[in-house]
């Protein structure tokens, strides 16, 4: 791993997105199937200080629970969300990280592949359509990150080996918008509404994108690996 430049600083900081309360056994290997525990849902800002802007990873849990879709039945912190946010990126849209997107009237929103039909098709019976808001993110201000090489659209195993969703294309004027020029090395093909970039190995993840091309930042592909059926 080489050094990050001397020039490149960012600031991260822990955001309070709610607390949930989950039966042990999930997230404890040999859990107590009776025990509960209450948990942090958590997200972060990131201050990327070269291209002097934000971005916030995960937003958590809806700060208005009855935003939720009937089958389920962050706060200002020295920033405007709705001004002050650049890009939201979210590792996935379950109920616990999706928050409140309309929060970020001026932000891009960054996603996997297949993250936009999800929302409008689910997947599979444990997430079924009923969970999600279709209209759940700003379709024009969306951009769905690349599928990963080699594997249908990000997703691996189960449901997703054969039920992948499919890559959502950019609308036409979108206005979804990437870090200056000279720092992320994604970029946007217009003509065919998607977004271009190398999924690369570092630190022992065999794919990962360089948010800012300069090292302060990275997306690291989780696949799917439960069977969501």
């Amino acid at each position: 791993m080489s050094p990050l430049p001397l020039s490149t600083t960012v600031r991260l900081s822990a955001l309070r997105a709610g607390h949930l309360t989950l039966p042990e056994h999930l997230f404890v290997t040999g859990g107590d199937p009776e025990r509960r525990n209450t948990v942090p849902s958590l997200a972060f800002l990131i201050h990327h200080e070269p291209s002097k802007t934000n971005l916030v990873f995960d937003l958590g849990v809806k700060r208005d629970l009855s935003g939720y879709a009937p089958a389920l039945a962050l706060r200002k912190g020295g920033l405007d969300p709705a001004t002050d946010v650049d890009f939201v990126v979210l590792s996935h849209v379950h109920w616990d990280h999706v928050g409140t997107p309309a929060d970020f009237a001026a932000a891009t929103f960054l996603v996997g592949s297949g993250t936009l039909e999800v929302l409008k098709k689910g997947a599979g019976l444990k997430y079924p359509a009923e969970l999600f808001h279709s209209d759940e993110l700003p379709r024009d201000r969306t951009l769905e990150l690349p599928p990963v090489p080699g594997r249908a659209n990000g997703g691996a195993g189960g449901y997703y080996e054969t039920h992948a969703p499919k890559h959502t294309p950019m609308p036409k004027g979108s206005r979804a918008k990437l870090p200056p020029h000279g720092y992320s090395p994604v970029t946007v093909n217009e003509s065919e509404g998607r977004a271009s970039c190398t999924w690369k190995p570092f630190a022992g993840f065999p794919h990962t994108l360089d948010l800012y091309g300069d090292g302060s930042v990275y997306v690291v592909d989780s696949p799917v690996t439960s069977t969501a059926t």
